[in-house]
């Protein structure tokens, strides 16, 4: 029951009789008897046993019998005692050895022998009042049996712990002391158990006491969520975020998990990767404005998991927790640097040592932090970014780019978001439409499907962006356009590719590379000009996390779009090599060029209008100079400009026929010349011209 002692005091003429018993009867289990003022107040006796064998006695008269007398007894170790007075120790009158110690769980009392009498217990039974930060005592009850109430403070709400316990013979409350965090506070929780064969013999008890650990949790979609994976050499994702909706269903899982290969092989750092690169995703439960911590229980040191942990803690949402049971100097040391805090670190010797522990814990994990989160970045134009991602180690590059989607502020007027996937080739995985707010497109990252190839050509991406995800439809004439390429340490030619993108006034290239290999060419891709701000390094991909600041207050930049003004009216025709020597990529780099001369012009009635004629051995207008009479309708024609004109024979370049055609036939007043216009003739052509 707790306690090795009893003070009281009693008046009687005779017999007061204590019995301390394992069983709440007389007659059954095991008995230590104790009576002051037998056989007429004559004696008084310790007995094994209710009217048992002696032990040993005291012979004195010492009942006053008119007024209270004060006695204690104790059965602390090997020997039961009594004595006289308050002080438990002092005035001892029988002492008896035990050869075993028995559990004392009940004391009984009575008199006898035709006495009557009156006993007064001191109220030491009751239990010493507590509570955690930020909790109110609403009904202060401490007496034995009585049950105390507790509130959290306004703008707190429960996380963990009980609003009502208890007080306990031998001054132990039931349930745990009420924890409370701010009313806003979502935390989703991982938790990462051990479960190799150094943990197979304590593993049921290790899990069960980890159960009553969550069970005391607040657990609901607007509160505390948990989720779980076990490891040994490999690792099980067990228990999702969202798969149980109440602590007592969570805990019943989690006591049930068994080991199912208990290998000698452990790896540490492995588990706080697939909990951080693959189990915190939406689609595991894992909550968009949710805290998440780790809180890792292990018993055997294997690799050192502190440079992952590192990258973990660079996110200002996430917290680690360490448990060490019965762990090794290596693994404290491990442990600690791992938690980056040595009050998130606790040390037990045995499963059940966490149990005393409880409160503390409880108090770290289920606890939101005091600085609230940052604030998305502010973007004060639009922004179309198109991420464009090997596919090598995805697992490091989507976690990375899916957080960066907390920070920036999704919407459909101001930054939107395209991805595409490349190795040897490219993919389009979701377009700049598909996806409206931060959240679905974290979660559409996310659900990319993971490829391990080992080509990285990184231009091969940058065109199909261009192709595919700033597209006619899809491209906003008002918006930068921001081709973000994620790279490892392997060589691709991009620099042509990228020169050609950012030709136009509002595409701009950034890069992320990882690794010191082949710096210079990905420098370039970003700037020919040695302004290299666009480019970020990080040394490996677990520290792509160690760049995330600096890299979305770069590719959330608002760059200036230029814009060609002029002081007269020009009428201009660009005449574009439609011969068959030129091949499909060189009449799209053509293209591409208009598209962002376009951009920069000021379009109108009153400014510049454009026209295009392609030409061969002969030549013919593609759209004459009043059909478009903005920069966004010119861009969406000359994107959609086909090759291959069959009105001219295109196996002579007749650079001479085009410039004649276009002075005769393309400006006319019928084509939209306008009379007050500057008449231009720009020529785009890959080769020399037949006389």
């Amino acid at each position: 029951m707790g306690r090795e002692n009893l003070k009281f005091r009693a008046r009687a003429n005779n017999d007061i009789n204590i019995a301390i018993s394992t069983d709440d009867c007389d007659n059954c289990g095991t008995h230590y008897e104790i009576i002051f003022g037998g056989w007429a107040n004559t004696k008084s006796v310790i007995r094994y046993g209710i009217g048992g064998t002696e032990c040993d006695s005291h012979s004195q008269t010492i009942l006053d019998q008119t007024f209270f007398d004060e006695f204690w007894i104790s059965w602390s170790g090997n020997y039961i005692r009594g004595g006289t007075g308050s002080t438990v120790g002092s005035n001892i009158i029988m002492s008896c050895t035990r050869s075993t110690p028995f559990g004392a769980n009940y004391i009984l009392i009575r008199t006898g022998w035709g006495s009557g009498g009156e006993w007064r217990f001191q109220n030491d039974v009751a239990c010493i009042q507590g509570k955690n930060s930020n909790v109110d005592i609403t009904a202060d009850k401490t007496g034995c049996y009585e049950v105390s109430t507790y509130a959290c403070a306004s703008g707190y709400k429960q996380t963990a712990g009980n609003t009502q316990r208890t007080c306990g013979f031998g001054q132990i409350w039931s349930g745990y002391p009420l924890v409370c965090s701010v009313s806003t506070c979502k935390i989703d929780i991982l938790v990462i158990i051990e479960a190799s064969s150094y943990t197979s013999s304590i593993y049921s008890a290790l899990v069960s006491a980890i159960g009553d650990l969550v069970g005391a949790l607040k657990i609901s979609a607007s509160d505390i969520q948990v989720g779980v994976i076990t490891y040994d050499d490999t690792v099980d994702q067990n228990i999702k975020f969202n798969a149980f909706s109440s602590a007592s269903s969570l805990d019943s899982a989690i006591t049930s998990l068994s080991i199912s290969s208990a290998s000698s092989s452990v790896d540490l750092a492995e588990a706080l990767r697939v909990g951080f690169y693959e189990f915190f995703t939406l689609s595991n439960g894992n909550r968009f404005e949710a805290y998440r911590h780790f809180v890792l229980i292990a018993k055997t040191h294997s690799q050192n998991g502190s440079v992952v942990a590192n990258a973990i803690r660079q996110i200002s949402k996430n917290e680690i927790f360490t448990i060490g049971i019965d762990p090794s100097s290596s693994l404290i040391t491990d442990l600690k640097a791992i938690a980056g805090d040595d009050s998130r670190y606790w040390q037990v010797s045995s499963s059940a040592d966490l149990y005393p522990k409880f409160n503390d814990i409880l108090q770290k994990i289920a606890v939101c932090p005091t600085t609230a989160l940052p604030d998305p970045v502010t973007v004060d134009c639009k922004l179309d970014i198109a991420f464009i991602v090997e596919s090598y180690n995805m697992r490091f590059s989507k976690t990375f780019l899916a957080g960066l989607m907390e920070d920036i502020p999704i919407s459909s007027n101001g930054v939107r978001v395209g991805f595409v996937t490349y190795d040897s080739g490219a993919s389009k995985e979701f377009g700049l439409t598909s996806y409206t707010t931060s959240e679905t497109i974290r979660g559409a990252i996310e659900n990319v499907p993971d490829k391990t190839r080992s080509d990285h050509f990184v231009y091969e991406g940058l065109i199909k962006a261009r192709d595919s995800v700033f597209t006619a439809t899809d491209d906003r004439e008002d918006a930068n356009n921001h081709y973000v390429f994620v790279v490892g340490p392997f060589y691709s030619e991009t620099a042509a590719v990228s020169r050609e993108i950012r030709a136009s006034g509002n595409n701009f290239v950034f890069a992320a590379h990882i690794g010191s290999s082949f710096q210079s060419e990905y420098q370039e891709s970003v700037d020919s000009c040695g302004n290299y701000t666009r480019y970020t390094n990080a040394d490996s991909y677990d520290n792509l996390v160690n760049i995330r600041q600096q890299f979305i207050q770069k590719i959330t930049s608002c760059e200036a779009i230029i814009e060609i003004t002029q002081d007269c009216k020009i009428d201009i025709a660009f005449i574009i090599d439609d011969t068959d020597t030129v091949s499909a990529s060189q009449f799209q780099e053509m293209k591409t060029l208009l598209v962002s001369l376009v951009t920069k012009m000021v379009i109108g009635d009153n400014a510049i209008k454009v026209g295009v004629v392609t030409f061969g051995d002969g030549a013919a207008t593609a759209f004459p100079l009043k059909q478009y009479s903005t920069a966004s309708d010119l861009r969406n024609a000359t994107k959609n400009l086909a090759q291959g004109n069959p009105t001219y024979s295109r196996n002579r370049r007749c650079v001479e026929k085009a410039i004649t055609y276009t002075q005769w036939d393309f400006f006319t007043t019928k084509n939209g010349d306008r009379a007050d216009a500057k008449n231009y003739y720009v020529v785009l052509t890959y080769g020399e011209s037949f006389i």
